[in-house]
C-alpha cells in the first residue's frame, strides 16, 4: 500500500493506492481520525490528536521563521551603530547585506509558508508585531536604550490592527 500526500486547498490530503486501484482519502488533514503512514517498508498509525498538533505546528512554524528573521533584520539595520560606528560606510553596507542575506533566508520560507494559513495583511501585521517585539528587546538589552510609555502605545496599535485583520464577522 502506498501513500500519496499533496497540498490540496492549503491542507493535507492523504490518497492511497491500493493494488484494485485508486482511492481518493480524507481531505482535511486536521479532521482525519486515523492516519496510516508507510516509513521504510513500516507503517505507522496517527491519531486525530497527533494529526491536530502536527496542524497547530504548522502553523507555528512561519511566526518562529518570522521571529529569526527578525532577529537579523534588527542587527543588520541597526547593529551597526554600534559594532561598526567608526568604520567606512561602504564596509558598514556590506556587513549590513550579509547579515540581511540571513533574514531572508528565514523571511523567505516564513511568508510561504505563512500564506498557506493567513492573508497577506495578516501575514504582514504578524511580521510588524514579531519586529515591534524584537526591536524592543534588541533596544533595551543591545543598545542598551531605554523603553518609553510611546512604545507600549504604538505596539496597542498594533494589537488593534492585528484585532480587525484576524476578526471573524458573522455573514461577510
Amino acid at each position: 500500500m502506498l501513500f500519496d500526500n499533496s497540498l490540496n486547498d492549503k491542507r493535507v490530503r492523504i490518497d492511497i493506492r491500493t493494488e484494485d486501484g485508486y482511492e481518493e482519502g480524507c481531505k482535511g488533514g486536521a479532521r482525519i481520525y486515523e492516519t496510516i503512514l508507510e516509513f521504510s517498508g513500516v507503517v505507522f498509525l496517527r491519531s486525530k490528536f497527533f494529526v491536530e498538533v502536527e496542524d497547530q505546528l504548522a502553523r507555528l512554524m512561519p511566526l518562529l521563521l518570522l521571529l529569526c528573521s527578525n532577529l537579523f533584520m534588527v542587527y543588520a539595520w541597526y547593529g551597526h551603530l554600534k559594532d561598526l560606528r567608526g568604520r567606512p560606510l561602504l564596509i558598514v553596507i556590506v556587513a549590513s547585506w550579509c547579515v540581511a542575506f540571513f533574514e531572508y533566508c528565514f523571511q523567505v520560507p516564513a511568508n510561504r509558508l505563512g500564506s498557506q494559513f493567513f492573508s497577506l495583511p495578516q501575514l504582514k501585521v504578524i511580521q510588524e508585531i514579531i519586529a515591534m517585539a524584537v526591536f524592543a528587546g534588541f533596544c533595551a538589552f543591545y543598545m542598551k536604550q531605554k523603553l518609553t510609555l510611546d512604545y507600549l502605545w504604538a505596539t496597542l496599535c498594533l494589537a488593534g490592527a492585528a484585532f480587525f485583520l484576524f476578526r471573524k464577522i458573522p455573514g461577510a
